[in-house]
């Protein structure tokens, strides 16, 4: 009888198996620790005046060693009542330093979760200190910065009021954004503040309508009390020649001074067109701002170009994902334009023609409706006319009059092309004085056709730019050449077939001309004059007075 092996039997000695479950080894002790071992501990500092000296002495850059003290300091001292955060911050700002000290203190105001306040430091400093230090900051640490913002808003009254520290921050700002000729400097502390109260996660605290409150007292102490950047100060311009240029301005500048104005622009539009109103409020938000001012405020060349500026950079957003809003925006602003027809302010009449002739200009490609066609059926078309009554017939011409001297051309010939043979309105005045307007600016006084863009008029046949070598001549040349950048036919056939007056009379008198009155839009002007007649091979590049 064979028998089975047996298992092998389990061993009962559990120190030797160390894999086994119910094995008990005894824990070996810890080893006690040696000096070596023992984790340094820097000590605490127990005055205020020791912590800002070592701060002072790290030239405000802490390391994470000596930050984490402070922060354990100034909490023990608070807890003990050995700290004052007034007594602090007066002490702080007091500090002389060639570098910024706000990003030590913001690293203070996080490690002690608000120990130190950064209310307090704004309430203590005084705002020359305070605008150098956070025009530091920005520069260093960005996110700081808009901390400090955010509480520079809440401490001024929660946005009732704008005070000193925050327009002598954007002084230089708001300066260069009226100086319309100029490429803006210091973009960049206007361009957080109004981040910063688009931003609906930051100040909480803060109601929707006192950030639009903020803005709004920004935009009014911008708009309606800075000084005017005209061309002649001796002679101050008109309510309809500011309007006028200034939409001229914004329809033909590409240069780099109106592109460092978009970021601004951009977020200043945000504000009237908030997606939360109804569209057609949306639309009309910019006129009717201009509207409700414009009674009690002086027109200028800069708030008006400030305006359609903001109307351009609508028509720039809208035309590639919202032609629908373009749309809107054309139908609601004519229906402005008819209401105040009916009134007696022209001022009202010629804001709203110039937005709707930069609207027109920049969006009528896409919505499919160019400027003369909408002239026509708004005003000159009797089945589609607008015009119900004698005194809106009369208000419009008003208003045409009065733009006339200072008008591009192209838009001139535009209205004498639709409105030599109107029925819909008595406009033979007019016709005859935009013909006169035309023939001495050396345009053709009765197209044959429309002009293709109200920047491109049709040049006259025959002209007088031959005896146009003196001064004023070229002044007039000039002036022509700043508002069409159209060389005149006239003077290219001269090159050619009077080629001896063109060298010899007509580009010297060219190369030494000087606007008498130096205007910066007629010394552009002059440049781009000389190098598209340099560009044709009309001059040579060592003519060039720039180069």
């Amino acid at each position: 009888m064979h028998t089975l092996p047996l298992p092998p039997l389990r061993s009962l000695v559990l120190q030797h198996h160390t894999q086994d479950t119910l094995s008990i080894t005894p824990p070996t002790p810890p080893t006690p620790p040696t000096p070596h071992t023992l984790p340094h501990r820097q000590p605490l500092l127990t005055s205020q005046q020791e912590i800002l000296s070592l701060i002072v002495a790290c030239h405000y850059n802490l390391s994470p060693t000596d930050r984490t003290t402070v922060c354990q300091s100034i909490a023990i001292m608070k807890r003990h009542l050995k700290f004052s955060c007034v007594t602090f911050a007066q002490q702080w700002c007091q500090q002389k330093s060639t570098v910024s000290c706000l990003t030590a203190y913001h690293q203070l105001w996080e490690g002690t979760g608000g120990g130190v306040s950064l209310d307090v430091l704004l309430h203590q400093a005084s705002p020359v200190w305070l605008v150098e230090q956070l025009k530091q900051l920005v520069l260093e640490d960005p996110t700081a910065y808009q901390d400090f913002m955010a509480r520079l808003v809440a401490v001024e009254e929660k946005g009732a009021a704008v005070n000193s520290t925050l327009l002598l921050l954007l002084s230089s700002a708001l300066d260069r954004l009226m100086d319309i000729n100029e490429s803006m400097i210091d973009s960049i502390y206007l361009v957080y503040l109004l981040e910063l109260l688009q931003e609906k996660q930051k100040l909480l605290w803060m109601r929707w309508e006192e950030r639009l409150g903020v803005v709004e007292a920004i935009l009014d102490k911008v708009l309606w009390t800075h000084r005017d950047i005209s061309k002649d100060t001796s002679h101050p311009m008109t309510k309809e020649q500011c309007l006028v240029d200034a939409k001229i301005f914004i329809c033909t500048d590409t240069s780099d001074a109106f592109h460092s104005r978009i970021p601004v622009l951009s977020l200043v539009l945000q504000w009237f067109t908030e997606s939360e109103m109804p569209l057609s409020q949306q639309c009309q938000s910019i006129p009717v701002y201009f509207l409700h001012h414009c009674t009690t405020h002086r027109i200028t060349l800069s708030n008006s170009a400030l305006l359609f500026g903001l109307c351009r950079i609508a028509c720039s957003e809208w035309q590639t994902a919202h032609v629908a809003k373009c749309v809107a925006c054309l139908h609601a602003t004519t229906d402005l334009l008819v209401e105040q027809l009916a009134g007696h302010d022209a001022t009202k009449v010629i804001f709203l023609l110039g937005y709707l002739q930069i609207l027109l200009h920049f969006t009528g490609s896409q919505i499919h409706l160019h400027y003369s066609a909408w002239f026509h059926s708004t005003w000159v078309d009797k089945h589609t006319t607008r015009i119900h009554s004698k005194k809106e017939g009369q208000m419009l011409l008003q208003c045409l009059e009065a733009m006339a001297p200072y008008e591009l051309p192209a838009i001139l010939q535009i209205h004498v092309r639709l409105m030599q043979h109107c029925h819909t309105l008595p406009a033979s005045s007019y016709v005859a004085m935009v013909k006169a307007r035309l023939v001495s600016l050396d345009m053709e006084p009765c197209p044959k056709q429309i002009p293709l863009s109200i920047l491109a008029p049709l040049l006259a046949d025959v002209t007088h730019i031959r005896q146009g070598h003196t001064q004023q001549g070229i002044h007039t040349l000039m002036v022509a050449y700043a508002k069409t950048s159209t060389i005149p036919k006239s003077l290219l056939e001269d090159s050619i077939f009077h080629a001896r007056w063109f060298k010899t009379t007509f580009v010297p008198a060219l190369l030494q001309w000087k606007p008498h009155d130096g205007a910066p839009f007629l010394i552009k002007a002059h440049q781009r004059f000389l190098h598209a007649l340099c560009q044709m091979g009309k001059i040579s590049t060592p003519l060039l007075p720039f180069t």
